[in-house]
């Protein structure tokens, strides 16, 4: 057996896997009990003032018919592995597919925190979508000739753009990718058709959530942010940031947990990979702050002065109305963190085009979390909306395991 049908093999084990797993699943809660009984009605008065009509479509079908969607997802969860292991360079294709198999379940648990069917048709499934489009468009940025297939990617791109953190995500990225290609002379035409419907996207994922007395965020300012229309650009742009960082470092949750593992990771290889004190002084700070402050906030000590001064009076994820409060202590701790993380990276990827690649993944998965702050849902959206952000950093960690395997088996080839 080649390595291209052991690979298939693989992925269709994981398929049966995953797909034993939903027969099993509930799908009466959260949003899905919701969806469940408004979709007895036709589809035309189900999709009345939706702005997500692809989504909102599928939706309807899936609780209509649970049957279908238990048989679709876990073959787009195997999609989006499959399209995640191409997207990243391997040395070894099998322990990426390995490790992506097994991380991936991280995220995909924090995306279904409304409900199987509503949350996954929403997040999972257009950034499945979304990946492919990448992929495609990588192959045809390094060279590869265009191929009939890749058609399926615009059908799916209007499905991506249907969530708007996505929208932005993809028009940032192809955008760049697209003055990239025209400053190395390699313009191709479907990058740029990607980048055009991916602006399209954008703008209509804007106005449609902003035009209307009745507008979604009219709505969600109502319901979850009473002041947030009082906030300027600065403001927005403070709540993102902090608001992602606090759940990060300074409270037990999954975002915490996600990124205690993720830094964790980063000081064991820096440790392995540099004696420099202040290289691993720099990698433990993350770790280990973030770890501290986690237990904290479930102790009693979570109401100390000191503890109060650091955490600062930041908000929780809660349905109840959400106030804005900038503090700085707090935020000048983040933005430590942030320089702590870029470090260690700088130290495990040497070369700067290397260095340039991953602060780039960490950069659009940390901005689908930051562009959160210009959302009145952004406490209470609850840690579905980490999800793109810690599967850059699945990413980011796989690529570090790919360098240093590769290492140990130049190592062990040279001996050899």
């Amino acid at each position: 057996m080649n390595k291209s049908e052991s690979g298939k093999t693989f992925f269709l084990k994981f398929y049966f896997l995953a797909l034993a797993v939903h027969l099993f699943l509930p799908l009466d809660w959260g949003d899905d009990s919701i969806f469940n009984a408004e979709a007895v009605v036709g589809l035309t008065e189900f999709l009345k003032g939706s702005s997500r009509l692809l989504t909102d479509s599928m939706t309807y079908i899936f609780c209509r018919w649970h049957f279908l969607w238990r048989i679709a997802n876990p073959a787009i969860l195997t999609v989006l592995i499959k399209a995640l292991s191409e997207l990243i360079p391997s040395k070894n294709r099998r322990i990426t597919d390995i490790l992506l198999c097994i991380t991936m379940i991280y995220p995909t648990m924090i995306i279904v925190d409304a409900g199987f069917i509503a949350t996954t048709v929403n997040y999972l499934w257009p950034i499945t979508f979304a990946v492919i489009n990448i992929l495609i468009f990588q192959k045809l940025y390094g060279g590869q000739g265009f191929k009939p297939l890749y058609l399926i990617g615009i059908p799916l791109l209007f499905y991506a753009l249907n969530m708007e953190m996505m929208s932005a995500v993809l028009t940032f990225v192809f955008v760049l990718g697209c003055a990239l290609m025209i400053y190395n002379k390699r313009v191709r035409l479907f990058p740029f058709v990607q980048a055009v419907i991916s602006v399209g996207g954008l703008l209509i994922a804007y106005f449609g959530n902003i035009n209307g007395d009745n507008s979604r965020m009219v709505r969600e300012i109502g319901r979850y942010f009473p002041e947030y229309g009082d906030l300027n650009i600065f403001n927005k742009l403070e709540l993102g940031f902090s608001s992602t960082f606090y759940c990060m470092t300074m409270k037990l949750s999954f975002a915490s947990v996600a990124f205690i593992a993720f830094s964790g990771f980063l000081a064991y290889t820096v440790f392995k990979a540099s004696k420099n004190i202040f290289f691993r002084i720099s990698a433990l700070f993350p770790c280990v702050f973030s770890t501290v402050f986690s237990v904290i906030s479930v102790t009693p000590l979570k109401n100390t002065d000191v503890v109060t001064f650091i955490t600062g009076g930041m908000q929780n994820y809660k349905m109840n109305k959400a106030v804005y409060s900038f503090e700085i202590v707090p935020d000048i701790i983040f933005v430590l963190t942030a320089v702590c993380v870029l470090v260690s990276l700088a130290v495990l990827f040497k070369d700067k085009l290397e260095v340039l690649k991953v602060y780039f993944i960490l950069a659009v998965g940390l901005g689908t979390r930051l562009i959160m702050g210009f959302s009145p849902t952004v406490w209470a959206s609850g840690y579905r909306t980490f999800a793109i952000f810690i599967i850059t950093m699945i990413i980011v960690t796989v690529m570090i395991t790919d360098r240093y395997y590769k290492k140990k088996t130049e190592s062990y080839e040279q001996d050899c």
